[in-house]
C-alpha cells in the first residue's frame, strides 16, 4: 500500500504483483504502485489525451467528428503540425 493512502477497492493484479492506483494530490496524473517497485504514471489532463490521440491517429480530426465532438464550433485543427 502507497503511504498515507486508503485502499478504497481490492488492488490491481499482474505481472508486476498487486498494485494500488491512486492521484496523487495536486497532480493531473494517475499512479500505479506495484509491490514489485513499479510505478506507472498516466497523465489525465486533457492537453495529455489530446497530444495522446494525435500521436495514435498521426492526423487532426475530420470535419465529421469535428462536428460529433465540438457541436455548433467551426473545425479546427487540433493536432500540432
Amino acid at each position: 500500500m502507497v503511504a498515507g493512502l486508503a485502499t478504497v477497492r481490492q488492488p490491481l493484479t499482474d505481472d508486476a504483483g498487486l498494485g494500488w492506483t491512486y492521484f496523487p494530490p495536486g497532480e493531473h496524473v494517475v499512479r500505479t504502485s506495484y509491490e514489485s517497485g513499479l510505478v506507472t504514471v498516466i497523465e489525465v489532463s486533457s492537453r495529455a489525451w489530446v497530444a495522446a490521440a494525435c500521436r495514435a491517429a498521426n492526423r487532426d480530426l475530420t470535419a465529421d467528428e469535428s462536428a460529433q465532438l465540438r457541436p455548433g464550433q467551426l473545425t479546427r485543427p487540433t493536432c500540432p503540425a
